[in-house]
């Protein structure tokens, strides 16, 4: 029955339209000013469309989109003050390329859309090589752990689905953690799995990378102080990140 509701609803006001156009015919005997006001009211059902579902409603989702995007950007600020910027601050630490980072990420209020545009498109490509000999594993699983529950959080809000590429570094972070915690001692692995970790480490560094320089793009069109913030505590610069990190 309920599959059919639509149909019979539907039915149910024609035949209430019917019938009230008959009770009108019976008092007035009118059928000409029926039949003008019908095919009036008929001939304004399209333009009545057109207002309702593609104009107006175009708007309200144009409005909703807004602000979703707006929300997002705000989630991901809340990552970065959470966890993304201690991780971007150790993991550039130790990445041997990181010289052309510094020279290809030096944001500042004179970039314009386009070279934000750039520099995602060029850290897309980027081949970054993280000295994982050097690192405190201990350290960054600790990290990690600390903000799995945070990291659930962020997973669990619908927003989010707004943007795949920022969802997919959040996975990645998770895969990360995950592989830490399922070995006992981290500062001893074996040849095989430091190679898989360095791979996945190198993934989630990239991803973290892209999202820092979208919500720089942002932060410039929106929030200049918080912006000069952000470029003044750029961790692909000639400071010592871990230092930054002890500092913080």
């Amino acid at each position: 029955m309920k599959k059919y509701w639509p149909l019979i609803f539907g039915t149910g006001l024609i035949a209430v339209s019917v019938s009230i156009y008959f009770i009108h015919y019976l008092l007035f005997g009118d059928l000409h000013h029926i039949l003008l006001y019908l095919v009036g009211d008929i001939a304004f059902v399209p333009i009545e469309v057109l207002l309702v579902t593609l104009i107006i409603h175009k708007l309200l989702e144009v409005r909703e989109k807004k602000a979703q995007m707006e929300k997002l950007r705000m989630l991901i600020g809340v990552f970065f003050s959470e966890a993304g910027n201690t991780l971007i601050n150790y993991l550039a630490g130790f990445d041997r390329e990181s010289e052309n980072l510094q020279q290809k990420l030096k944001a500042n209020r004179d970039w314009r859309e386009k070279d934000f545009q750039d520099a995602i498109k060029w850290v897309k490509k980027y081949k970054c090589n993280m000295e994982i000999d050097k690192m405190d594993l201990e350290y960054l699983a600790k990290i990690l752990k600390a903000k799995r529950g945070f990291l659930v959080t962020l997973l669990q809000n619908p927003v989010l689905l707004e943007h795949e590429i920022f969802t997919g570094l959040v996975r990645n972070l998770f895969h990360l953690e995950e592989e830490f915690s399922t070995r006992l001692d981290v500062s001893r692995l074996s040849e095989k799995d430091r190679i898989h970790i360095k791979s996945d480490m190198e993934i989630v560094y990239n991803a973290l990378i892209i999202e820092w320089i979208g919500y720089l793009r942002y932060l410039n069109m929106n929030f200049p102080n918080l912006f000069m913030f952000m470029t003044a505590t750029n961790p692909f610069t000639k400071k010592n990140s871990i230092n930054v990190l002890a500092q913080s």
